[in-house]
Parts: C-alpha cells; sequence; structure tokens
C-alpha cells in the first residue's frame, strides 16, 4: 500500500455526500465458521438466477448487477446457473469474502472466484477493486493525484483499507479514463466496491457492500 495515500486522499476532500445509511453495508466480520459470498452477473442478455447447493441464492441478477453478500457455511457447495448449465464447486473457508464472477457471453460463461484481501478496520474503509472488463485498468482520485490500484488484470481483484473520507474516485482502462464517479463519503468499519464491466458499452459501477437480512 502507497504510505502517502491517506494522508493525499485527506488532502483531497470534496464536498460533502449524502451519508450512506448504515443498514445498507455489511458487518465486520462473517460469523463464525462461516463466510460471505456474493455473486455478480457480468454476461449480456436476460437476468440469470444464480442456486447454491440446489436452493435459489437470490432473485435472478440482471446483466451487471451485484447480488448482497450471503452467510454461507464453511465447506464445498455446488453454485450453479441452470440456463447456462454451469457449475462450480466453492471453497469456502471461515472468515474470509468471496464475490463469484459470472463472465463471458451466454454460449461461452465461466465462474470466477475472487477473494477480498484486506480485513476490515474499525478506524478506516475498504475499498475493493474488481476488474471483469477486457483491458488494464487503475482506480484513482477524480484529479489523478493519488492511485489506489494500478493496471488491475482482467479477472482480478485487490483491497485496502482508506481513511474515511468524502472522495471522487475514476477508473481508467490503458490510457483512457473509462468512467468518473460519484463523490461518496466513505465510512469507518464500512465496504465499498468498483467493480469494471467489459463489452459494447465497458464501464464501471460504485457498489456499497450489503448483506442479506
Amino acid at each position: 500500500m502507497n504510505r502517502s495515500l491517506p494522508l493525499l486522499i485527506s488532502l483531497s476532500l470534496l464536498t460533502a455526500a449524502p451519508v450512506l445509511a448504515q443498514d445498507t453495508l455489511y458487518q465486520a466480520a462473517p460469523p463464525a465458521n462461516a463466510a460471505f459470498v456474493r455473486v455478480v452477473n457480468a454476461v449480456e442478455g436476460a437476468p440469470l438466477p444464480v442456486t447454491l447447493s440446489g436452493q435459489p441464492f437470490d432473485a435472478a441478477l440482471a446483466s451487471r448487477e451485484v447480488s448482497a453478500y450471503h452467510v454461507v457455511p464453511e465447506g464445498s457447495p455446488l453454485l450453479a446457473v441452470p440456463p447456462l448449465k454451469l457449475s462450480q464447486p466453492l471453497k469456502i473457508e471461515a472468515g474470509h469474502f468471496y464475490t463469484v464472477a459470472l463472465t463471458g457471453t451466454r454460449g461461452k460463461a465461466t465462474l470466477t472466484v475472487l477473494g477480498e484481501s484486506t480485513s476490515p478496520s474499525v478506524t478506516q474503509a475498504r475499498v475493493s477493486f474488481y476488474n471483469l472488463g477486457a483491458g488494464a485498468a487503475s482506480l484513482l482520485t477524480s484529479d489523478g493525484k493519488v492511485t489506489l490500484f494500478k493496471s488491475l488484470a482482467p479477472l482480478s481483484a485487490r483491497s485496502m483499507n482508506v481513511n474515511p473520507v468524502n472522495v471522487q474516485l475514476r477508473v481508467d482502462q490503458d490510457t483512457h479514463t473509462l468512467t468518473t464517479l460519484a463523490v461518496t463519503r466513505l465510512q469507518a468499519r464500512q465496504s465499498y466496491s468498483v467493480f469494471v464491466f467489459g463489452g459494447a458499452s465497458a464501464t464501471a459501477t460504485w457498489v456499497p457492500s450489503s448483506t442479506k437480512p
């Protein structure tokens, strides 16, 4: 982690944004003997239902939609996307966070399990960056002065803890800006994700993490 990052983000404070509701964000750690698992659908077309161990995981996910985190017991449950005849056992370890990315096309889709490497902090916010696009992507402040993640390869993810401040971020892909995100108020002990999506209309979206009630 860039040692100057917390200071630089603090110096990049922007106008205040509305405070995010606490009940939309997930708790600091999974329950004992369980993990948090969510699914993101990066396949274009109609919504796709997902099952875990033969049971509905969530409502059918629209293209570029990210589910809430679910509490999943430690083990090897089978995650499946029945309309695509696609399935894969997950290796779930207690205390971890997992995002399962459904990528590719409806005729040739794949499942990739991406884990978050940084533990939540009681004094900082966590930002995770998921690149589901076709090229390398970077996450930085909108003014370009601070880079959180540089040239992240496709189908990979990284996380870091940052100071709870007001900040505006942007996503660059290769040598151009893909998306400039809205000003956001980061809150301590909360987690946020940026997802990069490819395809004909490549874009990036900001997702405050949530858990299924």
